[in-house]
């Protein structure tokens, strides 16, 4: 049989859904992600820091999820972006740049000095 005598009614319904997983767009995975210290050029309350990140985040275009606050205005952030950059430097850049930020450095083990 050939033409749409062979086309089975099975097929009809799997069609929209073929259509539907290509039109979806893709969602960019973070190329980089990496927990972070951040130091705020002015102090903040503990309790500010999601509402915080979420502003931070949007003018660095960086994914900023809170982690836990350190002190009066040092928190923890995990940091991610689209960039290829696996240390997350260009993010960091931006981040830095941002004047409410008086230092972000990646969060990494600390060892006491003269013990």
């Amino acid at each position: 049989m050939s033409g749409w005598r062979s086309f089975r009614p099975s097929t009809a319904l799997l069609a929209p859904l073929v259509f539907a997983a290509c039109a979806t767009p893709a969602v960019p995975t973070p190329e980089c992600s990496r927990q972070i210290l951040v130091t705020l050029a002015e102090p903040t309350a503990a309790t500010a820091g999601p509402e915080l990140a979420a502003r931070i985040a949007r003018s660095a275009e960086i994914g900023l999820e809170f982690v836990r606050s350190v002190g009066p205005n040092v928190f923890v952030f995990t940091l991610t972006d689209t960039a290829s950059d696996a240390n997350c430097e260009q993010a960091l850049t931006r981040l830095r740049s941002d004047p409410r930020i008086r230092s972000a450095e990646l969060d990494a083990a600390r060892k006491r000095h003269g013990s």
